[in-house]
């Protein structure tokens, strides 16, 4: 464990302290919520147009809506939609109801449903590293002598090391999606075995050890995934603050936490500890004003999750670093933060 001037509960008071002095440092990341609605409801009705187009060409939209509510009446008016549609682009009546149904379906909802989401996950994985290299290079603003921020300072610096940040959101995601196919695969494995030479046994006992082995591989899983969640909770930071490349920011959040293991993984539990009362508490909120008014028990919950949200993810770095600040940057010569603008 490395030497620090304060505690993991004094980090934590830290980042309350400059998250108070600073309530502004909230902006950006409300902005990228906002800008990224904005994309997501745009490519979404490029996306969704011709299945909408289809709906509201043969004016079944109203029909379908009607029918929602009664499982027959609905099943009818999609027979409807399908005959109509294909009458209308020149197909054969008498082609199969359910050939039909399934390209309908595949063409004109399933297909534009995965490209959305395809064009959704590439547009947040190549704007990620630009908000978190901001916020990075916010909260060190922020605690170098309790100061305030420069947006336009934080969003230089961040620029400037996007592609080592791309890269280091990259390779984490892939350490990640590595551990978990392999799990998966193993899990996989283990109940085909059961299930194989399951002989005799009976179905219930089987499905019972089933159960067993999904719950055990959960719990090694949620393990494995904490620790490597201590191993790689500076990489980002290292980036930032130290100048590190990709490959090199993930080698060195690895030996920070290595050197800082139970400090980090403490100073986790009692983020999450954090976390989870205070949207609690919104939970009960919402709840609460449900009884009285659902509508206003969905907008007024809608809006705490926000703002909740909004500082949970200020808070989480201002963190970071000041945990950086106190068991890291007083380390090594070699280590020492680089000299950022501002």
């Amino acid at each position: 464990m490395g030497s620090a001037s304060t505690g993991i509960v004094g980090v934590l008071g830290e980042g309350y302290e400059v998250l108070k002095e600073n309530p502004k440092i909230v902006l950006p990341y409300l902005v990228y919520i906002i800008l990224l609605t904005i994309v997501i409801i745009v490519i979404a009705l490029i996306t969704l147009l011709p299945a909408a187009g289809l709906l509201l060409g043969h004016g079944h939209l109203g029909a379908l809506l009607n029918s929602s509510s009664n499982p027959s009446t609905f099943n009818a008016t999609i027979d409807a939609i399908i005959n109509s549609t294909f009458n209308s682009t020149g197909g054969s009546a008498s082609a199969s109801a359910g050939s039909t149904a399934a390209n309908l379906i595949i063409s004109k909802f399933v297909i534009p449903v995965i490209m959305l989401i395809i064009l959704i996950s590439v547009i947040v994985v190549f704007t990620t590293p630009l908000l978190t290299g901001m916020y990075v290079d916010m909260a060190r603003q922020a605690l170098k002598g309790r100061g305030g921020v420069d947006f336009g300072k934080a969003w230089s610096n961040a620029v400037g090391r996007y592609w080592s940040l791309l890269g280091s959101i990259v390779i984490q995601g892939i350490i990640i999606l590595v551990i978990v196919a392999v799990f998966a695969v193993l899990l996989s494995i283990s109940i085909i075995a059961i299930v194989a030479g399951g002989g005799s046994q009976g179905a219930g006992s089987l499905i019972g050890v089933g159960l067993a082995l999904v719950i055990l591989f959960t719990v090694i899983l949620t393990i494995v995934m904490a620790l490597l969640g201590v191993l790689l909770y500076e990489a980002t930071a290292t980036v930032m603050l130290e100048g590190k490349t990709a490959l090199a920011s993930v080698r060195r959040s690895i030996e920070i936490g290595r050197q800082n293991f139970w400090s980090i993984l403490g100073l986790l539990i009692l983020m999450f500890v954090i976390f989870f009362v205070a949207y609690l508490a919104v939970g009960i909120i919402r709840g609460l004003l449900t009884l009285a008014s659902p509508i206003l028990g969905i907008i007024v919950g809608s809006i705490l999750n926000l703002i909740v949200g909004l500082f949970v993810f200020a808070y989480t770095y201002l963190v970071m670093v000041s945990f950086y600040n106190n068991y890291v940057a007083k380390g090594t010569a070699s280590n020492r933060p680089v000299q950022q603008k501002g």
